[in-house]
């Protein structure tokens, strides 16, 4: 009697095991949701289109996720954004490898940042890279995060 094929369900190949050291797309989300570094997801093919981002990174960039779904990371580029740097990043992503630099960002109202960011890849049960996360690291935070203190003290004075 020969038996039946498997077919999977819609999604099966995020759930099943993975290859040692790598991590799916779905244990990924599903950590970042109470993760408290910024986190944000992109599709593995160019141009690398944001699939979602955590609430700490909607927090940190000043984007809502609906708002950034399908545009690239470079809304958070601006003018002293190091391309030599963004250049090791993107080498990082060609050869599917974990990669860290530290790199100047903006938020959506154009107020610089500092940080640490990782970019790692995600994969599918054969070991197929499917999407990338970058993990964000303020090493100096915008303005506007730290001026409600700022604010504060200037009006009791």
């Amino acid at each position: 009697m020969a038996q039946a094929a498997l077919i999977p369900e819609r999604g099966d190949q995020f759930l099943q095991a993975i290859p040692e050291g790598g991590s799916t797309f779905l244990d990924a989300l599903i950590r970042s949701a109470t993760h408290s570094e910024a986190q944000v997801f992109t599709e593995a093919t160019p141009p690398f289109k944001i699939c979602h981002a955590n609430n700490a990174w909607s927090l940190l960039c000043g984007f809502s996720v609906p708002e950034v779904l399908g545009k690239t990371c470079n809304i958070l580029q601006g003018p002293e954004t190091d391309p030599e740097r963004l250049r090791v990043l993107h080498a990082g992503v060609a050869t599917k490898c974990k990669t860290t630099v530290q790199l100047v960002n903006y938020t959506k109202t154009r107020e610089r940042f500092l940080n640490e960011l990782t970019i790692e890849p995600l994969v599918n049960q054969v070991g197929d890279v499917t999407h990338f996360i970058g993990t964000l690291h303020p090493l100096l935070r915008p303005a506007s995060m730290t001026a409600g203190t700022t604010q504060q003290s200037s009006a009791h004075a």
